[in-house]
């Protein structure tokens, strides 16, 4: 009788049936399911990384003349102005792929140069 009880009990435990179901939200007791469920916001290095710690971090545009005025030699050719597009300009927008800001020692501003054929403009909506 008790191993006919056990059979009994194996045949009702494999019925899909008598299994234990999980009803996410029917009682507000209950948890919502894990797709439903907010994470707190994860920050800093552990959700951008050391690189993009410091892009998530906003950074007020470098004055270019300060800067120019700190470097020990200024830069006199298109390739030193290339090079130190990131040091001068460090925080302000990105220019089209093909430019770069030049500053004019005459007109005491900055201006844009378009390296394919050496256009210069100081109007940036003639850039962008």
């Amino acid at each position: 009788a008790a191993a006919a009880a056990r059979g009994i009990y194996a045949q009702n435990a494999m019925d899909p049936r008598n299994r234990p179901m999980t009803v996410f939200g029917a009682a507000s007791s209950m948890a919502a399911p894990p797709w439903q469920q907010t994470r707190p916001a994860v920050t800093g290095r552990a959700a951008f990384g050391a690189q993009g710690l410091a892009r998530q971090r906003q950074v007020a545009p470098a004055d270019p003349k300060t800067v120019l005025a700190g470097l020990a030699t200024q830069p006199d050719s298109i390739d030193e102005w290339k090079d130190l597009q990131n040091t001068i300009w460090a925080g302000h927008s990105a220019l089209p792929m093909g430019w770069i800001r030049v500053w004019s020692k005459r007109h005491d501003c900055e201006y844009y140069l378009r390296l394919e054929d050496n256009h210069a403009t100081f109007e940036l909506e003639d850039v962008v």
